[in-house]
């Protein structure tokens, strides 16, 4: 699970933990649950059971169609 607030990304496998800790972020601040990340900075993250996968495909698919 990943958790971006801001310019803090909070990752962990303890959904308890994570849930927790979400919790009390938005007593304290304003904050809003978008679900699951999708991008961050312009870098595609991929959400899966076992794992996150990060890629900037999406610049090289780009990129390469104007050769």
């Amino acid at each position: 699970m990943c958790l971006y607030i801001d310019n803090l990304i909070f990752i962990g496998n303890d959904e308890i933990m994570f849930e927790h800790f979400k919790k009390s972020m938005m007593v304290e601040f304003d904050m809003t649950d978008l679900s699951k990340m999708m991008y961050f900075l312009g870098i595609e993250v991929l959400q899966m059971v076992d794992v996150i996968f990060i890629s900037q495909r999406k610049y090289v698919v780009g990129g390469f169609g104007e050769i």
